[in-house]
């Protein structure tokens, strides 16, 4: 599954997301850490191919954090 999203951060930060791949009983079956590299702007839009145990049918941007 791709899950798009978008990440808010100030120039020259460095930010580790968890990206998520959900089944129609909302259970996790795909989930991948991404580490989003410093850039001068503030906002971005990144794409994530996830691999899944079984069919999903929404992905999600989880949680992020400074590493």
């Amino acid at each position: 599954v791709s899950v798009t999203y978008e990440i808010t951060a100030a120039p020259g930060t460095e930010v580790t997301c968890a990206v998520q791949a959900l089944n129609a009983s909302y259970g996790i079956v795909g989930w991948q850490i991404v580490d989003i590299p410093v850039s001068e702007g503030w906002t971005r839009v990144f794409d994530t191919t996830l691999r899944t145990s079984e069919p999903a049918v929404t992905g999600l941007l989880y949680e992020c954090w400074l590493p």
